[in-house]
Parts: C-alpha cells; structure tokens; sequence
C-alpha cells in the first residue's frame, strides 16, 4: 500500500492578520474627520435633554452608542464648551476624557445659571470684588 506523504509537513500556522491576533474592524469609526460615535452620543444626548421621559439608557441605544459616551457628552454641553465639543467630535480630544476634564466646569456653570441675582451678588461679596475680577476676570482675557 502506498502511503501519501502531504507536501507541507508543518502544522497550520494561524492566520492573525498582522495584528496579534486581532480581526480589523469592517466599519470605519472616523468619517470624514469625525468620529462617529461622538456624533452619535452628542445626538443621543440632545435628544436626552429634549425628551423629558428618556432615561440615559433609551437615549444611548436610541443612537446605538455607550451610557457613559453619552453622560460625557452631557458633560460637554453643560460646561458650555463648544470648542470642547468639536474637537472631541473631529477626534482631536477623547469624549470620556474630556468629560472627566469639564466635570468641575459643569457644576461652577450650572450652579451660576441657577443662582438668582441676589445670590451672584452675596457671592461676590464673600469672596471680594477683587479676588473675583483677579482669579476671574483677568485670567479669561
């Protein structure tokens, strides 16, 4: 009986693309300069804020992106940082990271939109007029 010897003698070797094993991604995550799951949680986001019997869940699978994205998108736009929001949008900053930077941001804006007008002023008169202008004003010109 004649026994047949194959022509590769070695083992399979494994197929790992060139990336430790790891398959590429089929979709792209940046189109045309954005990337699209900031653009997904700033929407997921706005439609959080403008529909009042959302919850943070509906809203981020609504546009099919994470709870915590669209939480650091909320952030964002609560810190009124706009330019923040672009460049986190054109993939210049990370979402989550620059959320975790515009936490603080967030709380000194909304609690002063809050604040009545009586309250600004009773602020500024416990912390002075000249400390406010000096670590406020000056720095932001």
């Amino acid at each position: 009986m004649l026994q047949h010897t194959p022509l590769n003698t070695t083992s399979p070797r494994e197929v790992k693309n060139g990336n430790g094993g790891h398959r590429r991604r089929h979709r792209p995550q940046v189109r045309n300069g954005q990337r699209l799951a900031a653009l997904r949680a700033l929407h997921a986001a706005r439609s959080y804020l403008e529909n009042s019997d959302w919850d943070l869940g509906m809203a981020a699978m609504s546009c099919g992106v994470s709870v915590r994205y669209v939480m650091a998108m909320l952030t964002l736009i609560a810190a009124e940082n706009t330019t923040l929001i672009e460049h986190a949008v054109n993939d210049k900053v990370s979402v989550v990271g620059a959320g975790k930077a515009m936490k603080q941001v967030a709380k000194l804006v909304s609690a002063y939109r809050n604040a009545d007008p009586v309250d600004r002023v009773a602020f500024a008169k416990v912390i002075g007029s000249n400390v406010l202008f000096d670590t406020l004003v000056t720095p932001a010109l």
